[in-house]
């Protein structure tokens, strides 16, 4: 748009007073083109969407502008001269006012109904059913909630009129009190107050009005920090030509400054320059910085009532509890007296617990019988808990006033927040459903709920003074490991997620207990057979084959497992630990109180008590597994530190004592886990399963008991299945295998075992990045084999070997460029390359060097065969791409005109003058033209073949089926129809690209992606041009 206007091929919307000129705005992938109405800015305009530079943004991107999505719009123009255009353009006729961006443009939003959108969202997001089953905290977090997106940017431009703010809060208030359809509810609290700070007395809502108002004074603050805005110039261009007065929206702006200093605010005093006068400091936030939290709080504390006391409003406790305490302290619970007042016909005004006495709050939560019974056992539990208090007022000013610090005045109310909670319950129990608990009950759950949320504020986490020898002590643990290893994640994870999972679950609780305790055996033993029934995909309630023995499963890779680890060498390493720390930190607090409360030293003898008799006990086992701690730790020559054997950086770490109590205790294995990096976890595991022979084959589920209908393999149904066979020996996999050996000729094909095949693919490859290429493509392949014999066994579903071979290569490719990151892949790799690629990358190498960047290239003379021969000689049923060299010959030996007739069978013929061919990168640079020409038979017939030839300095030739519809012609059979072919010509040489329709792939992005990519494939699928064929 900046070339088209200084062009003078597109002219915007010019600002005379400043010079400034609008001709388009952009947000993400929205636009709006603005300009002068003329017939030429509309068709400039089309020829910039149809330019190339376009349409190559949009290949490579993937985006398209979709002109019947699009509107034309005028301003002061007659509606028929737009209609005309808009049928011009192909696109919709628009008007004034519009939506754009979810804001509406041009409308006058001093008038209610501008807002309805506004007013219906909030209707839609605090709707009658949430506020029927949300508590009172639910429908209080989801007001603070409810004014996203669209409410907030409404209000960040416009003015609300007070009708609109008045409707929401009334639609906020209905909700928060939970009233349905047209049932009216007791607000029990002025919405008001409910509004205000906590501070202030109330719940920290805050305002609409507010909100509105610090929203559009957002502005004045960006006008002072954004000096050279484009929207300020814009904007004050506007203000200028229409002598100086704001118009529209910013009118509305301009005057909030006004009604903020009716409330005694003056926005000038509150964005001051900086001590060094380069910028602006906002006086509300420490910062200086502005916010819309600050001012909007700055403004509810002025417009709204204030309270003579703060809200309580206690950390850890559930919004609910938090929200009834409120109204506790306010007295604006549902009490008989408080009924009576708001003119509530009640049965009787007397406690529901004691019926003696008039109901009130001071009564129901101080004065009445019950409740001093309740205080009374808790006060046997805390010795604080006030028991004589006769009013609300006095037992919370007691709970508070003996708080000792933060911790202690936490536990308190929330043991206070517990005890209004429960004993409320228990009346509106005893009231609605006759239920009726005891004096001790009752305060047996006001310590339970408040242990609750007390523990879940509270980070020790550690038992002190429990007998961990005891297996019940570590019931925490258990509990949480099924809650990390839960039955959803079993069904929804892979088997790899499951390994991560595994791997990661001992985190937090876990590792702080096995640091500090040594679990029992039988512990271990419930955790470790959560850990194995999880892996393999196992829950509760249904049990399923663990096809590895949970031992070889958790040893190191390098012993043949999966590296998972056990937990009893976790937890002696772990404790292993101390005995490290003791040597390192002589003179640390911990271990001079250690030794003084549980060492005891008589005659070099020592006696040790509590938890660090087990510590010690520790190294005791270690050494009769052959691994003395003393010699792993030791002074150094000089006697300067002290030096652990097992790591490099002689730095004690608990990961290499666990590797080496786990390569001990654990049975070893004869060969390692193949593990590699470059390829999913889930699949890594598979070809473990593989190689260890513990798939779901029909032997293997015959030898563990399990009944199936037949034996036979699902891929060919004639023979027994068993892993060599699926894998190596079954008709299919030898057919597939035959196909891929014409991709790659090291494949194996004659294995008869999936030792000896797996052997071949790994000694295949000249250096380590061939290796990881041919154990990338081996495991690829025995993935797409698994997959098609469940998909056969199981849905009945049938892929061909080309099919399965065609996935080798993508879930191949897939994996190799996410991983080869230092390997450039060669042009055109994986897709079909376009004139500039075969031209630039392919034949000139050959003629200037005599070779090429390595693909499947066949040398054949062009002139000698039929197009139809061609595509039937060369097809390979696992590729969908082929290339040729052939010589280029002239009719005249000193003439530049080349050959076009074939031999026996006809000529080709020129049909469109010849075409420009740019170069990729520099799309300046022309690096051939093109020219279309059609095959004629020997009897001078047209014939369907088409190509597009580039005569000089070299060509490209595409052959497609004359006048066949694209869609259909891609819909043939690929072995019966027509091929596309791409020539290039030279004057020493032809480059012919074939391609059958039928197995092209979906379009990607022709030189762009993987094309000039630093990230894909790679140096290896090329370094060898015989190997890799």
């Amino acid at each position: 748009m900046k070339e088209a206007r200084s062009s003078n091929l597109f002219k915007g919307v010019r600002l005379d007073s400043t010079g400034e000129e609008v001709s388009i705005l952009q947000f993400a992938d929205d636009a709006i083109f603005v300009g002068e109405w003329t017939m030429d800015n509309a068709m400039n305009l089309m020829r910039i969407l149809k330019s190339r530079i376009l349409k190559c943004f949009e290949l490579c991107s993937g985006l398209r502008i979709n002109l019947s999505k699009s509107s034309l719009m005028g301003v002061s123009v007659p509606k028929e001269e737009v209609q005309k255009v808009a049928r011009w353009l192909n696109c919709k006729e628009g008007s004034i006012p519009f939506t754009y961006l979810g804001l509406p443009v041009g409308d006058n939003m001093a008038k209610a109904s501008a807002w309805q959108p506004i007013i219906d969202k909030f209707k839609s997001r605090l709707s009658l059913w949430k506020a029927k089953h949300l508590s009172a905290g639910g429908r209080l977090c989801l007001i603070k909630s409810v004014l996203g997106g669209l409410g907030n940017y409404f209000f960040s431009l416009y003015k609300a009129p007070n009708k609109v703010l008045s409707s929401l809060e009334s639609i906020r208030r209905r909700f928060f009190w939970g009233e349905v359809n047209q049932s009216r509810k007791i607000n029990w609290v002025a919405w008001n107050k409910a509004l205000r700070d906590k501070k202030s007395g109330g719940l920290g809502i805050g305002s609409l009005k507010a909100l509105n108002l610090a929203m559009l004074s957002k502005w004045h603050w960006r006008e002072k920090v954004e000096p050279n805005a484009k929207w300020k110039h814009v904007i004050s261009a506007i203000s200028e030509s229409i002598n100086g007065s704001r118009i529209g929206v910013w009118k509305s702006i301009q005057r909030i400054g006004r009604e903020l200093e009716a409330w005694g605010i003056n926005l000038q005093n509150l964005i001051i320059p900086n001590e060094d006068n380069r910028g602006w400091s906002w006086q509300l936030d420490d910062n200086g910085e502005f916010s819309v939290r600050s001012l909007r709080k700055f403004i509810d504390c002025l417009i709204l009532p204030s309270a003579d006391s703060e809200t309580i409003w206690v950390k850890g406790v559930t919004s609910k509890a938090n929200v009834h305490l409120w109204r506790v302290m306010n007295n604006r619970l549902p009490t008989m007296d408080n009924l009576i007042k708001r003119g509530v016909l009640v049965n009787s005004d007397g406690c529901k617990f004691c019926i003696s006495n008039q109901e009130s709050a001071d009564h129901v939560f101080a004065a009445c019988s019950t409740t001093k019974t309740v205080s009374a056992y808790l006060s046997n539990w805390v010795n604080w808990w006030p028991t004589s208090a006769r009013s609300i007022s006095d037992l919370w000013e007691s709970i508070d006033s003996g708080s000792s610090g933060s911790l202690d005045r936490m536990i308190r109310r929330t043991i206070g927040a517990a005890f209004f909670w429960v004993l409320w319950n228990q009346r509106n129990n005893k009231t609605f459903s006759g239920a009726v608990k005891k004096e001790r009950e009752i305060a047996e759950d006001i310590k339970f709920l408040a242990y609750d949320w007390i523990r879940g504020r509270v980070k020790a986490g550690l038992p002190v003074g429990g007998n961990m020898n005891r297996a019940s002590n570590w019931k925490p643990l258990i509990d949480k490991f099924k809650s990390k290893l839960s039955t959803w994640k079993a069904k929804t994870l892979s088997i790899g997620g499951r390994l991560c999972l595994c791997k990661s679950v001992l985190g937090s609780l876990g590792i702080y207990l096995f640091s500090l305790y040594k679990a029992h055996m039988k512990v271990i033993n419930i955790l470790e057979s959560h850990r194995c029934r999880f892996f393999w995909g196992g829950t509760d309630n249904q049990k399923k084959i663990c096809w590895m023995a949970w031992e070889n499963v958790i040893r190191d890779k390098s012993c043949g497992g999966l590296g998972i680890g056990s937990l009893c060498s976790l937890n002696m390493a772990l404790l292993a630990k101390w005995r490290w720390r003791e040597r390192t930190e002589t003179d640390a607090i911990w271990l001079k109180v250690v030794q003084h409360c549980n060492l005891e030293t008589d005659n070099h003898n020592r006696r040790i008590k509590g938890v660090w008799d087990r510590i010690y006990a520790v190294e005791k086992e270690l050494r009769d597994l052959g691994i003395n701690l003393d010699t792993l730790m030791h002074l150094e020559d000089d006697g300067s530190r002290w030096v652990w054997e097992l790591e490099a950086n002689q730095t004690f770490t608990v990961r290499s004592l666990r590797k080496m109590i786990d390569v001990i205790s654990l049975p070893l294995s004869n060969q390692d886990t193949e593990w590699s990096k470059w390829i999913p976890s889930k699949v890594n595991i598979f070809l473990w399963r593989v190689l260890n022979k513990r798939l779901a084959t029909r032997d293997n589920l015959q030898k563990r008991g399990v009944t199936i209908t037949t034996d036979l393999c699902p891929l060919c149904m004639s023979t027994s299945e068993n892993m060599d066979h699926v894998m190596v020996s079954c008709s299919t996999t030898k057919i597939a295998s035959a196909i891929l050996s014409n991709w790659i000729n090291w494949w194996p094909v004659n294995e008869i075992n999936i030792e000896d095949w797996w052997r071949k693919v790994q000694r295949s490859g000249a250096d380590k990045t061939q290796k990881q290429v041919s154990w990338v493509i081996g495991a690829a392949f025995l993935w797409s084999i698994w997959e098609q014999r469940n998909r056969k066994a199981f849905n009945g579903e049938f892929k061909n070997e080309q099919a399965i071979c065609r996935d080798v290569q993508f879930l191949s490719f897939d994996w190799i460029r996410s991983r080869a990151k230092g390997y450039n892949l060669h042009p055109g790799y994986k897709f079909l390359p376009s004139d500039s690629d075969l031209i630039v990358h392919y034949l000139k190498p050959k003629i200037a060097t005599g070779t090429h960047p390595p693909c499947r290239l066949h040398e054949v003379y062009l002139y000698d065969h039929h197009p139809q021969q061609l595509s039937e000689t060369y097809r390979a049923a696992s590729e969908n791409k082929w290339y040729f060299l052939t010589p280029r010959v002239r009719i005249y030996p000193k003439g530049s005109r080349p050959k076009r007739s074939t031999k026996e069978f006809g000529r080709w013929k020129q049909t469109q003058k010849c075409t420009p061919v740019y170069d990729d990168v520099n799309t300046q640079m022309v690096v051939g033209k093109r020219a279309s020409l059609a095959f004629h038979d020997d009897k001078d017939h047209k014939t369907e073949w088409l190509i597009h030839e580039t005569p000089t300095p070299s060509t490209v030739t595409t052959i497609v089926p004359n006048g066949t519809p694209p869609q259909q012609w891609l819909t043939q059979n690929a072995f019966t129809s027509p091929y596309s072919a791409v020539v290039i010509l030279h004057d020493a040489l032809h480059l012919f690209f074939l391609q059958p329709p039928a197995l092209r792939r979906p379009t990607l992005p022709a030189g762009g992606g993987y094309l000039r990519s630093s990230n894909p494939l790679l140096r290896a699928l090329g370094s060898d041009t015989n190997c890799w064929n």
